[in-house]
């Protein structure tokens, strides 16, 4: 079964279906407007609207990223998810209620405020509470919902705007995020960052800092951050305007244009997920 093949016991599980369904809810909570913008268009909304809420919430993604993984150094990841997560909910649902695209950027400017809120708590969290022979498997799947959330967005967002609207589709979605947050609030674990964890080798056992400063001057990472800079114009132009392009070049009906980018997001689950117990193997 999945916990034979991945070798984890039963609180490792619980821990790792919490942790994959949150980053999997976050990922459906900021592509959701990419993939109800045809519909969007139909209410006042431009193509400038909805490009300047892009590139806000890019532009507070980063910020938020960057801060709060230097927060969760010293702050509990429990709480900076549960808060993360919820926070992304109520904006969602806002989203629905305000229906005016002049406030569409600013909101979506917090939503990335707070989804860039989620990655960093988890990844502290698989650090503390896997083993390092089990990471790269544990790190690979729970990275790989980003494409499972990716994926079943599109049919998710039209069935909830033909059976709906496209107001309650965004406020269903928040209201779902804001439960699995409260649900992560009671369940994961207490402790805090991980400059409270310590490594313990043959002979030493050392206290992991919160920030290595060498990391600005390394020139391996410069190159990680380089390519995966590259990368991600591509994943995004794809991801956000692949839809678009097909509906409006291609004359492709909302939801077979929907699959075709879907089908982009399962390669990427497929390599991600590869790539982890490739990782594993190796090491």
């Amino acid at each position: 079964n999945l916990l034979h093949l991945l070798r984890l016991d039963m609180n490792e599980a619980a821990l790792f279906a919490l942790l994959y369904s949150t980053y999997f809810l976050s990922y459906i909570s900021r592509k959701n407007i990419i993939f109800i913008a045809p519909h969007l268009l139909q209410f006042g909304f431009t193509k400038s609207d909805l490009g300047a809420s892009q590139s806000s919430f890019t532009a507070c993604y980063l910020i938020s990223k960057l801060s709060s993984n230097l927060i969760c150094n010293w702050a509990s990841p429990r709480l900076v998810l549960s808060i993360g997560i919820t926070t992304v909910g109520f904006i969602n649902i806002l989203a629905g209620v305000l229906e005016a695209p002049q406030y569409m950027w600013a909101l979506w400017g917090l939503n990335g405020l707070c989804s860039g809120a989620c990655w960093p708590p988890i990844g502290n969290l698989i650090v503390s509470h896997f083993p390092q022979h089990k990471r790269g498997r544990i790190w690979s799947l729970i990275s790989s919902s980003m494409n499972a959330g990716s994926t079943v967005s599109p049919p998710l967002t039209h069935f909830l705007v033909y059976h709906t609207s496209w107001n309650l589709s965004f406020t269903i979605i928040g209201f779902v995020d804001v439960i699995i947050g409260v649900v992560l609030f009671a369940a994961l674990p207490r402790d805090k960052g991980t400059n409270n964890c310590t490594e313990t080798s043959s002979s030493t056992s050392d206290k992991v800092s919160p920030w290595k400063w060498d990391m600005l001057v390394n020139k391996f990472m410069f190159a990680i951050c380089f390519s995966f800079m590259i990368l991600t114009f591509s994943l995004i132009a794809i991801s956000t305007w692949g839809q678009m392009l097909f509906i409006e070049k291609l004359d492709t009906d909302t939801l077979t244009a929907g699959f075709i980018v879907s089908l982009f997001e399962i390669g990427g689950f497929c390599g991600a997920t590869a790539s982890g117990f490739f990782a594993d193997f190796v090491t």
